[in-house]
């Protein structure tokens, strides 16, 4: 078989944010590292789902493939091309090729625009089109995503929470994008309304053959949408495997913490479930060593003194800590 190409590739990408600065009455200056060396691949056609706690750089990352935000050091790849170098012509396709679905529904909504108008919005930026045709295709956008033509009309209030999510894929869709980046798409949402959500995007991948990168901290959301998992804490990439050994199988203790908070109501399925130790450290003042190794019930001398790398413990199957990678597993 021939390995399909890469959509996005992240290199080793880092973000530090200066913080205080000359803001008076700021409680404190410094650096804040929130990405610190992060890669990933992207395939086509596959969902990649970034988790983990509020502040673990999840978001940043997004931001940084949207181009929202730049990297520090590191590198960004687009079918093999540094989109940093990206000017002019090369901007506006990849402006074309990408786009989002933000947490909030009703925040990434112009209140002010009628849906058509934010839905053709995209297309009436590129300008490819003409009004009819742009027309047309607003009302397929809505029909595709389970909302009606006359809907075009109405302004975002009108609209229920999980009916505005609709607007912001549709919105989405309408550049034909090879990569949406799904930031927390369901989090604002009722339970019930969460499920019909994530399915529409799951039948809309296998229809249209589109790439997500998903943002979540919820496990059953990632678990069930993603076809690869990467966990972070505190910047970093701590474990990255398929959704499968994700469940089955985790490596990291922090994943074995994360799933053991989530209450599971299969009983074939045995989770071991390990205590977290003490608070998340401050990101002015990062742990040595491991980041997690405060709070960890495994760590060793080796874990306080020396970084762990992310590296393949089992086929497929990444994982930073020194622990599993000289036992192949937690005891």
């Amino acid at each position: 078989m021939v390995m399909a190409r890469v959509l996005i590739e992240t290199c080793d990408i880092r973000k530090v944010f200066s913080a205080g600065g000359r803001v008076p009455f700021a409680r404190k200056k410094g650096r804040v590292k929130a990405v610190d060396g992060v890669s990933f691949e992207i395939f086509p056609g596959k969902t990649l789902g970034l988790v983990g706690e509020s502040g673990c750089g999840k978001t940043t990352v997004a931001n940084m493939v949207l181009k929202l935000e730049r990297p520090t050091s590191g590198v960004i790849n687009y079918h093999g091309a540094d989109i940093s170098g990206f000017k002019g012509e090369d901007i506006r396709k990849y402006r074309h090729a990408l786009q989002a679905v933000f947490q909030d529904p009703f925040a990434s909504l112009n209140p002010r625009m009628r849906v058509g108008s934010i839905v053709s919005e995209p297309l009436t930026v590129q300008k490819h089109q003409s009004k009819n045709a742009i027309k047309e295709r607003v009302d397929e956008l809505l029909d595709i995503v389970g909302l009606r033509p006359e809907h075009a009309r109405r302004f975002p209030h009108e609209f229920s929470g999980g009916q505005r999510q609709r607007i912001a894929i549709a919105r989405a869709l309408s550049t034909n994008p090879e990569l949406i980046v799904l930031d927390e798409p369901v989090s604002a949402l009722d339970v019930s309304i969460q499920a019909q959500i994530l399915n529409l995007l799951i039948d809309l991948q296998q229809e249209f053959g589109l790439t997500y990168l998903l943002i979540a901290h919820d496990l059953a959301v990632v678990q069930y949408a993603c076809d690869t998992i990467a966990v972070m804490y505190l910047g970093k990439i701590t474990e990255m495997c398929s959704s499968a050994d994700f469940l089955k199988r985790p490596l990291h203790p922090y994943t074995h913490t994360l799933l053991g908070s989530v209450p599971v109501p299969d009983p074939a399925v045995d989770i071991k479930r390990i205590e977290l130790e003490g608070e998340p450290p401050s990101p002015w003042n990062l742990p040595t060593g491991c980041r997690f190794h405060p709070r960890c019930a495994h760590a060793e001398a080796q874990c306080k003194n020396d970084e762990p790398v992310l590296q393949e413990i089992a086929p497929d199957h990444m994982a930073a800590c020194h622990v599993v990678s000289r036992t192949n597993g937690l005891d």
